[in-house]
């Protein structure tokens, strides 16, 4: 976990390594044009992304997608992601990009000890790949104040015993908020039980998360019955390469 990360150095071409296919089905997506340019946009630029809509529109399966877009990693940041899971206790023994859905974790020898948080080695598992955060109107200030310099600059200033040090952790969040308590407001088929002001109280709650450092907002919406399949998983995911590949040419 020592050492400055560069992401700009590339030891293995991406073009030369075999593409994963996504373990969602990308059919799911048909004829929601609109979020795959999103998934595109943010995995060509490294960007954060914030969902909006009810549980029901299933935005684990977007952060997931979106994860199998990105370039496949390269020789030093498959040492990385390795060094991570095997101190977590993790076989990775071909490392993908890896997707980490906070909270839903199964329970992990501590990578990490934040006495105010407690754990927090889920986050360092999603470095160099995704990480999906439920229900980010409900979590707690602190919590998403430990996220702001991962998102700005790549890093994590943590605990060590008495002492504290800076852990590389680039990743992409995916962060996603319902409009109410329930989940259920904006759905089609299930109806909001939320009372009125308890709907005012939590849409109060989404404004502070415009002092993070979110880049995309998509409002989730139900898929619309389309016969057109619209751009495909391996064109999108081509785009994503290309992309990276002219800022890479750029930053020479």
């Amino acid at each position: 976990l020592k050492g400055n990360v560069n992401p700009g150095r590339k030891t293995e071409s991406d073009s030369n390594r075999g593409a994963p296919e996504p373990a969602i089905p990308w059919r799911l997506f048909q004829g929601q044009e609109v979020a795959k340019r999103v998934m595109e946009v943010a995995a060509a630029g490294a960007h954060h992304i914030l969902l909006f809509g009810p549980n029901s529109h299933r935005p684990e399966l977007f952060a997931s997608v979106l994860s199998s877009m990105l370039p496949s990693l390269s020789g030093e940041e498959e040492e990385e992601v390795r060094s991570i899971y095997s101190l977590a206790g993790l076989d990775q023994s071909r490392p993908a990009r890896p997707f980490c859905h906070f909270g839903n974790s199964p329970g992990l020898p501590p990578l990490l000890f934040d006495r105010k948080l407690g754990k927090i080695e889920e986050i360092l598992l999603a470095h160099r790949g995704v990480l999906f955060l439920d229900r980010v109107t409900e979590r707690s200030t602190d919590f998403m104040r430990l996220l702001h310099d991962p998102m700005q600059r790549g890093s994590l200033l943590a605990r060590f015993g008495a002492r504290r040090g800076e852990v590389p952790l680039e990743m992409l969040v995916v962060a996603h908020g319902t409009h109410c308590g329930c989940g259920a407001r904006g759905d089609r088929q299930l109806p909001c039980t939320c009372r009125p002001t308890e709907v005012r109280r939590y849409q109060q709650r989404q404004k502070r998360l415009i002092n993070y450092p979110f880049d995309l907002g998509l409002s989730l919406e139900a898929p619309p019955a389309s016969a057109d399949p619209g751009r495909s998983w391996e064109q999108c995911r081509q785009s994503v390469a290309q992309a990276r590949e002219r800022m890479r040419a750029r930053q020479g």
